[in-house]
C-alpha cells in the first residue's frame, strides 16, 4: 500500500517558483520534463518510502 505524500504549503510555494522560474528561463518542454521527474520520484517515495531519509532524525544526529 503507497503512503500519501503530503506538501507543506511552503513547500509548494517553493514549488511553483521553480516551475515558474524553469518556464520563463528554459522553456515549456524543460518545466513539464522537471515536473513529470519529480512526481515520478514521489510516486516511487510513496510506493517504497523505506528508501527515503528522515531529515528528523539527521538533525537530532547532527546536534549531539
Amino acid at each position: 500500500m503507497a503512503l500519501e505524500i503530503l506538501w507543506t504549503k511552503q513547500a509548494d510555494r517553493k514549488f511553483d517558483k521553480i516551475i515558474d522560474y524553469l518556464f520563463h528561463e528554459w522553456n515549456q518542454k524543460v518545466t513539464q520534463a522537471f515536473v513529470k521527474k519529480v512526481y515520478d520520484t514521489l510516486d516511487i517515495l510513496a510506493g517504497f518510502p523505506e528508501i527515503g531519509t528522515i531529515e528528523l532524525k539527521k538533525r537530532i544526529a547532527n546536534s549531539e
